[in-house]
């Protein structure tokens, strides 16, 4: 978080990195796509975006109980991580899945 000029910008990301409880690797990632320069046009609608991924994983956070992160790529498609602590935590998603169907 040193590398952050902005001490505004530190404190969200350490709210960020707080409340999803990133390890020290995803928090070098973190800071690191924060640094880098975006072009203007593509960055108020990145985002927009930004803010419409992190409303959806707040979203299935609530659902499944746990961490859950959505990571974009290019043409609409992405990958979908939910992170569980334990054996037990991993059969109560398998369970909450399994009634989905």
């Amino acid at each position: 978080l040193l590398g952050i000029e902005k001490g505004e910008d530190q404190y969200f990301l350490a709210q960020k990195i707080f409340d999803e409880k990133l390890s020290v690797r995803e928090t070098e990632k973190l800071v690191k796509d924060t640094q880098k320069p975006e072009k203007a046009k593509n960055k108020k609608k990145d985002a927009q975006m930004e803010a419409v991924y992190r409303q959806l994983e707040d979203r299935m956070k609530s659902i499944v109980g746990t961490k859950v992160s959505i990571q974009r790529k290019s043409n609409n498609k992405g990958k979908i991580e939910i992170e569980y602590y334990s054996q037990g935590e991993l059969e109560r998603l398998i369970e909450l899945f399994e009634t989905i169907k």
